[in-house]
């Protein structure tokens, strides 16, 4: 909070142009992650320069997710994991999928439609990530480069009919190049999951 004494005008104008400049301080060092999305911005200009004319949209184009549930045949009440091979664009990284504290990025995690057909078990897991220093906030922080892997183990739903089940879910992230990041965004994927019998089972 910023107060001001009302003793001499001269010190309130004072005081609004101190105020001024703090507030004006504090604008710039805001993470580009933290901006506000959306409208003709100047950290949409910026990113644009980043990824091209699109700006957020093309940020999408930088990564690619090949996803599978692995085994290729589970049976209800059993176990399966899901498998994406993520790969980013060359100078580009996202954040890893662990909390890295106060201030920081939000996590890279995922968002699955599975109600009715999986449940998780334990975390999401990820390849080791790479510690770089994150100009947007200004710290080392954890991160992801070209090609890595993410895993997440599941239980199929006891009552899960057998056939042929489609799992779709999506990546959610923070994009950057060391300068400037986009907002949090979402990249789609699906993955079959086929429920045989049990007594088909070997």
């Amino acid at each position: 909070m910023i107060r001001f004494r009302r003793r001499a005008r001269g010190r309130l104008v004072s005081g609004w142009i101190a105020g001024g400049i703090v507030l004006l301080a504090a604008l710039v060092f805001i993470p580009a992650g933290l901006g506000a999305p959306g409208g003709d911005s100047a950290f949409t200009q910026s990113l644009g320069k980043v990824f091209g004319s699109g700006g957020l949209t093309r940020a999408l184009d930088a990564l690619a997710i090949r996803a599978l549930l692995a085994p290729a045949d589970a049976k209800a009440g059993g176990e399966v994991e899901l498998l994406l091979q993520i790969t980013v664009d060359q100078g580009s990284y996202i954040y890893s999928v662990e909390d890295q504290g106060p201030f920081s990025p939000r996590p890279t995690h995922l968002e699955l439609q599975i109600d009715g057909l999986l449940s998780p078990k334990g975390p999401l897991r990820e390849s080791p990530p790479k510690t770089v220093y994150d100009a947007p906030f200004n710290r080392q922080l954890r991160v992801h480069k070209r090609l890595f892997t993410l895993s997440q183990k599941f239980r199929v739903a006891p009552g899960v009919r057998p056939g042929l089940h489609r799992v779709s879910g999506a990546l959610k992230f923070h994009i950057c190049d060391g300068n400037v990041c986009s907002t949090l965004k979402g990249k789609a994927f699906q993955a079959e999951l086929k429920v045989v019998a049990a007594s088909k089972l070997p």
